[in-house]
């Protein structure tokens, strides 16, 4: 708009500078002889004068029909004439003729000119030349009645840029009403200021109620912490580090509340020294975005409370699977310092990740890759993490979640993991324990299938020898008799050993056989347990040495020990030769232990039959020298037994050679 009015007020100026030579045209066609004398003085005028003026000239003499204006002539034309209407060679030529239709099209334009050369007063318009299609600003003069002189200018671009400006405006306005934001201006170097209703319609107000409204008005307003920062961020602005003024404030509406004004700006003009004069912004109403920020943060920090205090290992991983965000029980899980994170991905190689059957875990196998490839959640996934620092393994159930763009493109993966290591030791211990269950079962099977054999002989044998004394007693010589009886007494005795050796496996099976530690005289134990095997020695004509310190002490329950010593001495005299020998030694290991050992010369084992020792799925009764009974249960107790004291048994055996029984015990401090 200003270059508009000024371009008028150039053509008003150059018009005032053509009064002289106005008058002279004036003068010079006050009663004209004839047509051809006014052409030529007009000409010369035009030559000295107009000719090169940048605007357009045109000389022209009104027509008339019934008295009436119709047409004009064309005396003479400037080059700017020529320029700006596009007009060539119309001198002479009538303006119906040199632009035909132009009458009904530019009545307007017509009526003006008739009307300067008919009263002689000069008019100033602007006109849309509808027959050039052209925008023209145009003074009108008269030097005498009938004749006109018209200057004008082609301000068709300046038109079409007012049209342009008033709808740049009208959409301007359009767009801030249908945005609801309020408008300021702001005068820096004087404070005066403007505001659109809107602007007060925030904080509650109306314009009037605000009047008269100037920056002070904004500064009484605004909450003081702010109006400080407000203060800050516009010197940084003046001073030129900030391209704008952007700022978040709160304003106290009319009721009192704060309001949430989101106040943006910009300096338009400057002063010439360089000082902000004319700013211009814009304010709009975020209380509703500031609440939901407000509610935003205080359910994140929640949110970050509960994952922090969770129970439950936490990782966020970007797109690319590196580690973002961690939870302390994540770092403790993982062994881990928050700093120790920075940088790595879930399946970094040091963590050693496998799977349950030891098999190493593929990266892309990996929850996290499978979640960001496949965009959906990996669920259950158990993983083996070796944890460098503390050099031992965890076990994990592992949970991925995606959480997707817009586009459908991974943001970011959550990670969810518990500590279930104690539940992989159970389950170890519960195969474990099945496992030994198993055994025990097929042991106990074979036991008792072993039991009911070996029970089978001594029975039958004591069942049928009472049958014959029941039947014919009196047929039987007192010899005969008293070989019946001793029968009967060895098949009783098996039987005793047999069922008190069972007695004693059921309870230690059971976990019933309380054991006491105490430190025992090795050489009393032994020679107590030798004169209870005497008897059936000295039947078999066998002798028994013991060798052994009087004053050597082990660590043992007497019970078991006793228990150990019977078998193993009963087993020696069983599968001795009668009139052999059976050695009874006790020899030290080393500070800690000493080695109790029972040989015989008797039948001895094989290699295939010392294989089978001490193993309850094996059958290994066997007859003694004289055809006495034999289960094999005993060695089994003595092993379980000997194993209890923290000892440990074998056999050393040659068939037809013997057989030498050894066994270790801890030893007693030495006062």
């Amino acid at each position: 708009m200003s270059e508009i009015v000024k371009s008028k007020e150039e053509l008003l100026l150059e018009l005032n500078g053509l009064k002289k030579e106005n008058e002279l045209l004036r003068a010079l066609h006050k009663n004209p002889p004839i047509v051809s004398d006014h052409i030529l003085l007009a000409g010369e005028v035009y030559r000295d004068v107009i000719e090169n003026m940048g605007k357009g000239s045109a000389y022209c003499k009104m027509l008339y029909a019934d008295n009436q204006p119709n047409d004009f002539i064309y005396i003479e034309v400037n080059t700017a004439f020529e320029t700006l209407t596009g007009m060539k060679n119309i001198k002479g030529k009538k303006n119906s003729e040199a632009i035909p239709g132009v009458h009904g099209a530019d009545s307007e334009i017509l009526e003006v000119y008739s009307r300067v050369a008919l009263t002689g007063k000069p008019e100033n318009f602007e006109t849309h030349f509808k027959a050039l299609n052209i925008w023209f600003s145009i003074s009108v003069t008269s030097p005498q009645k009938d004749y006109f002189v018209a200057i004008f200018d082609n301000i068709t671009q300046n038109k079409q840029a007012e049209k342009s400006l008033v709808e740049t405006n009208n959409l301007l306005s359009s767009v801030i009403e249908g945005t609801n934001i309020g408008t300021w201006v702001w005068n820096v170097q004087t404070g005066e200021s403007s505001f659109n209703e809107r602007w007060a319609e925030i904080i509650g107000y109306t314009l009037e109620e605000l009047a008269p409204v100037s920056i002070d008005t904004w500064t009484k307003l605004v909450h003081p912490d702010d109006a400080i920062k407000s203060a800050e961020l516009l010197n940084k602005h003046f001073n030129g580090t900030l391209n704008y003024y952007d700022f978040d404030c709160r304003m106290k509406h009319k009721n009192g509340h704060w309001v949430w004004v989101r106040d943006r700006g910009k300096v338009k003009e400057w002063t010439n020294d360089g000082k902000p004069f004319i700013m211009t912004g814009t304010h709009s109403d975020i209380t509703e975005r500031k609440n939901a920020e407000l509610i935003i943060r205080n359910n994140e920090q929640k949110f970050r409370e509960l994952i922090n205090n969770l129970q439950v290992g936490v990782l966020l991983h970007d797109h690319q699977t590196k580690i973002l965000v961690n939870n302390p029980k994540a770092l403790e899980l993982l062994g881990l310092t928050e700093d120790q994170f920075l940088g790595k991905t879930s399946f970094d190689t040091e963590w050693n990740v496998i799977h349950e059957d030891g098999s190493p875990f593929p990266e892309e196998t990996h929850p996290v890759s499978v979640a960001v490839s496949s965009k959906i959640s990996v669920k259950g996934v158990v993983m083996g993490v070796y944890r460098p620092l503390r050099a031992d393994r965890v076990w994990l159930l592992v949970d991925a979640f995606p959480e997707l763009n817009i586009n459908g493109t991974v943001r970011q993966v959550v990670v969810t993991f518990v500590d279930i290591t104690d539940l992989k030791n159970a389950e170890k211990e519960i195969l474990l324990k099945n496992e030994q269950l198993t055994i025990l079962n097929s042991e106990k099977d074979k036991y008792f299938s072993i039991i009911a054999h070996d029970l089978r002989s001594p029975f039958n044998g004591f069942l049928g020898v009472t049958e014959l004394l029941a039947q014919d007693i009196n047929n039987f010589t007192l010899a005969e008799i008293s070989n019946f009886m001793s029968m009967l007494n060895k098949s009783g005795t098996n039987l005793y050993n047999l069922l008190n050796n069972l007695l004693n496996w059921a309870k230690m099976q059971r976990g019933e056989v309380e054991i006491k530690i105490d430190a025992l005289c090795i050489n009393d134990i032994l020679r107590e347990n030798v004169d209870l095997i005497s008897l059936t020695a000295t039947q078999k004509e066998i002798s028994i040495t013991v060798l052994c310190e009087s004053s050597t002490e082990v660590l043992a329950d007497k019970f078991i020990l006793n228990t150990i010593l019977r078998n193993l001495l009963s087993n020696a005299v069983k599968f001795s030769y009668r009139g052999s020998k059976i050695n009874v030694s006790v020899s030290a290991v080393n500070d800690s232990f000493i080695e109790v050992a029972i040989s015989d010369s008797g039948v001895g084992m094989s290699k295939k039959e010392i294989d089978k020792l001490f193993k309850l799925n094996e059958k290994v009764s066997s007859k003694g020298t004289e055809d006495e009974a034999s289960t094999g249960l005993g060695l089994i107790l003595c092993k379980e037994f000997v194993e209890k004291l923290g000892g440990e048994i074998w056999v050393e055996s040659e068939e037809g050679k013997g057989s030498s029984f050894k066994f270790t015990l801890k030893k007693a401090l030495q006062h």
